[in-house]
């Protein structure tokens, strides 16, 4: 679970962000002028970007050891670059519309790679953002900050105790579990009637003493 609210929504966003994309792409395949004059291009750097995401999310989910600091990472400028190349090579096809060189493709296919790829930008931002809220979180932890949480652990204790001892009162007092009325009851009744059995001959053998 998440530590923070702040975490669990970059989580949210996160989660959205993968979701959103895989339906986009899953509403039909885009034209072929997009392929060749946008697609094929920014390849490169779309493989860049995929790879700094994963080595940074794989870096976050290792917990900080003593006297590592905050790693920045270059999330923010390659998901930038890739927003500028995708612009570059949007006007060129849109040249090679007006030139005659391309055929024009639909507009919905248009709009589809465009949200396409601000969303996979978008993503390599939330990852910038989720890696330095993880680490601003572990940097906070009294383990790193060389303070002992007193109050802390002292309202941890307590409510331990209290919760313990409720739990302890609403077991039977001779015996644990779901158990009938009548199982509940053996074990008592013996254990009385053997007491009682036992102790009658100590008390016979007692008064008939001197």
């Amino acid at each position: 679970a998440a530590p923070n609210p702040k975490i669990r929504s970059i989580i949210y966003q996160m989660s959205s962000e993968l979701i959103a994309l895989r339906q986009t792409l899953r509403d039909g395949s885009y034209s072929q002028s997009i392929l060749h004059y946008i697609w094929h291009p920014i390849v490169p750097d779309l493989v860049d970007l995929r790879l700094e995401v994963v080595y940074w999310l794989r870096q976050t989910a290792m917990p900080l050891r003593p006297g590592d600091d905050i790693d920045e990472t270059e999330l923010l400028a390659i998901a930038e670059q890739v927003q500028g190349r995708l612009t570059d090579e949007s006007l060129l096809y849109s040249k090679a519309v007006v030139s005659g060189e391309s055929a024009l493709s639909p507009a919905n296919d248009i709009v589809r790679f465009q949200f396409a790829f601000s969303l996979i930008a978008h993503f390599a931002v939330l990852a910038d953002e989720f890696h330095t809220l993880v680490r601003e979180y572990e940097m906070s932890l009294p383990e790193r900050t060389n303070r002992f949480d007193w109050w802390g652990r002292l309202r941890r204790y307590l409510a331990e105790c209290k919760e313990y001892w409720i739990h302890w009162w609403h077991l039977p007092f001779w015996a644990f579990g779901n158990m009938t009325l009548r199982q509940r009851l053996v074990h008592p009744l013996r254990l009385s009637l053997s007491i009682t059995l036992f102790a009658l001959p100590l008390i016979a053998w007692a008064q008939g003493e001197p």
